[in-house]
């Protein structure tokens, strides 16, 4: 298909570059795979810490509607990172 040795490493570079676009779109939507394998009060609960910056347990309970032990149980699972101790802790997505 092509003739010259430098033909072939440029399509063999565009090939490369072509998987790997691929694969960062895949990335990209692994949000919304994410959401697929949460629970319904899981879910409500990463919709909470993305859509703030930085809240306490009750404050996560306030938005999502959801008991007390349930956010911490989904906190435990999907916490990205705590800043305090004890009713001090303030929880958020890695990143924000």
């Amino acid at each position: 298909m092509f003739k010259t040795r430098d033909e072939q490493i440029v399509a063999g570079y565009l090939e490369v570059v072509s998987k790997q676009a691929k694969n960062a779109i895949e990335l990209l939507d692994q949000d919304k795979m994410t959401e697929m394998y949460l629970s319904e009060k899981q879910l409500a609960v990463w919709q909470a810490l993305q859509g703030s910056g930085l809240l306490s347990r009750s404050q996560v309970q306030s938005i999502a509607q959801i008991p007390s032990p349930t956010v911490r149980q989904a906190l435990l699972k999907l916490i990205g990172e705590a800043v305090g101790q004890g009713k001090a802790t303030k929880y958020r997505v890695k990143g924000k």
